[in-house]
């Protein structure tokens, strides 16, 4: 029988990942905890143009915001302008 060398790769692929626990963040109603991921750039643009998407979730609801941007330092604006008009004082919460 050959004996055969050490392989690293083969260890690692072997190998168990740790679970991840169950979150602690206990959300009570909506927009009180926003989880928020820009993709892009992306080889291809959109047929107008842009590269970028920003995505927002409400933690509480699920409820998810799409934003089409054409460059990353769009984001600040963006973020700020949907802030305005989702915690409006008047606006009923979901």
């Amino acid at each position: 029988m050959e004996k055969l060398d050490f392989c690293e790769h083969c260890v690692y692929s072997k190998a168990c990942r740790v679970k991840f626990g169950t979150g602690q963040q206990r959300t009570k109603g909506t927009l009180d905890y926003i989880h928020a991921d820009l993709w892009g750039s992306s080889q291809t643009p959109s047929y107008s143009g842009p590269r970028y998407f920003l995505s927002m979730v409400d933690d509480y609801s699920r409820k998810l915001w799409i934003f089409i941007l054409e460059t990353k330092d769009e984001v600040h604006d963006c973020f700020k302008n949907w802030k305005k008009i989702e915690r409006k004082p008047n606006r009923k919460k979901d």
